[in-house]
């Protein structure tokens, strides 16, 4: 599910890439650095935003939904306010720009710029700051009132429209340094919501060039991620997403072993289950009128969780919203609403991946990010209880489990390797490095052969 043009295509415009060349004077690269920590600032306070009206808005639905004993206000709200509001909005062409992650869209016009000499005037000509501000409010209507998904897709095109906003305040007509205040926008606002900033700039830069790294682009998104993760840490004193009990440098080679089984029996499963599913929808919702794909997806995907709910009691926050409290109760390594069940965990990865498809698909403005770690993260603990149960997995901890399927599902769903290690690293610590590093290596190798064995048949 990489976002934009695909990896060669990727590739291909990337290495038309000649600003290693460029000799910037002094004065030209403080400026650079400063326009840099200003994308920087003005993507936080607006990620920052987003993130808690998304946050907030969601407890509230939740805990609603608790209080009132299985009322399904969920279904009201995701119907009233995540989709037919939405459907009234994506009638006019402003904000039918805004309709679904846009990620996709964002990169496809970065990367075009290398094949246009006038490529920084054409972006001016687009919205910036207003599209910003449009996407934010869009993000809040699926994501805040019950749809499924992750922030970090649709606040690429926000990082990028601040970018772009700024390059035109101060004149940028240099296609260079344009990409590289747009890729600094873009990591600045992943840092702001994952809290890891080298993370960030890593998947900043893998999502926009793939298996490359465009060294002057980079480094200027580093003093962008620096600004978002100190304004992060000292104003909002936020820590990491998630916490793991989970604590060793030795690791055996059974473990090993273990880990290589998620990667190759749950993570690369569940990273082809969400290509062909999306793919699949996708083509089915191109069907219906624009107007009415935002309602159907949000009635299938309160459905799901609905159905989940009376029937085996999983909590509708582990099928609908962000998913961070799912990913966190399954490493508490407490009984929390059956996420100790084998079966449970896998029924809670499949209801997730449709939820999810439901939402993109029928134009939801959200993120594949997050709801990868949930897949990733349910799906290893899954099989960690499914093991249990034939007494394979004695003296060995879930959270193992847990963290080597969310590693690897980032990489099978994402395609962002080297962010999946990083990020990792940076969440729950430097020592669970080889078995992420492990889970990756083998994950992204049988997911990128089979893909294009795929591909080449089809």
């Amino acid at each position: 599910m990489m976002a934009g043009p695909n990896q060669k295509t990727k590739l291909s415009l990337g290495s038309k890439d000649l600003s290693y060349m460029r000799h910037d004077s002094f004065n030209a690269i403080i400026r650079g650095v400063i326009i840099a920590i200003i994308v920087g600032i003005s993507a936080w306070a607006l990620c920052t935003l987003l993130k808690i009206i998304v946050e907030h808005s969601t407890k509230y639905l939740f805990d609603s939904f608790n209080h009132h004993h299985g009322f399904p206000w969920i279904f009201v709200s995701i119907i009233i306010g995540g989709s037919l509001i939405r459907a009234f909005l994506i009638r006019s062409p402003l904000w039918q720009e805004v309709e679904g992650d846009g990620a996709s869209d964002t990169i496809k016009y970065f990367l075009g710029s290398y094949d246009d000499q006038d490529a920084a005037k054409k972006r001016y000509q687009r919205a910036t700051f207003a599209g910003a501000l449009r996407r934010i409010f869009i993000t809040a209507l699926t994501l805040g009132c019950g749809g499924s998904g992750g922030l970090e897709g649709p606040v690429i095109p926000v990082g990028e429209d601040m970018g772009a906003g700024w390059g035109n305040i101060f004149k940028v007509f240099n296609s260079d340094d344009l990409r590289a205040f747009q890729m600094a926008g873009i990591a600045a606002a992943v840092c702001t919501l994952l809290n890891t900033p080298f993370a960030a700039a890593i998947f900043a830069a893998e999502v926009v060039y793939s298996e490359r790294i465009v060294y002057r682009t980079f480094l200027y998104s580093i003093f962008a991620v620096l600004a978002a993760y100190s304004l992060n840490t000292t104003l909002m004193h936020t820590t990491v997403l998630f916490k793991s009990d989970l604590y060793t440098s030795h690791y055996t080679l059974y473990e090993y072993l273990q880990v290589a089984l998620v990667a190759l029996f749950c993570s690369a499963p569940a990273g082809f289950g969400v290509k062909f599913g999306f793919v699949y929808l996708k083509k089915q919702f191109q069907r219906f009128p624009i107007v009415t794909r935002a309602p159907i997806g949000a009635i299938m995907s309160a459905s799901i969780a609905l159905v989940l709910w009376y029937t085996l009691h999983i909590a509708p926050d582990h099928i609908l919203g962000m998913g961070e409290n799912t990913i966190s109760d399954i490493l508490s390594n407490t009984p929390h609403a059956h996420l100790d069940v084998w079966w449970i965990l896998f029924i809670i990865v499949i209801a997730k991946i449709l939820a999810t498809g439901f939402t993109l698909m029928s134009g939801g403005s959200a993120g594949l990010l997050v709801p990868a770690m949930v897949i990733g993260g349910a799906s290893g603990s899954g099989m960690y209880y499914l093991l249990d149960q034939f007494h394979l997995v004695a003296n060995l901890n879930p959270d193992l489990f847990a963290i080597a399927g969310i590693a690897s599902s980032l990489v099978a769903v994402i395609e962002v390797p080297i962010a999946s290690i990083v990020l990792t690293m940076e969440m729950f610590g430097a020592t669970f490095a080889p078995p992420a590093m492990l889970a990756v290596a083998v994950c992204h190798l049988v997911v990128k052969n089979l893909k294009l064995y795929v591909e080449k048949d089809a």
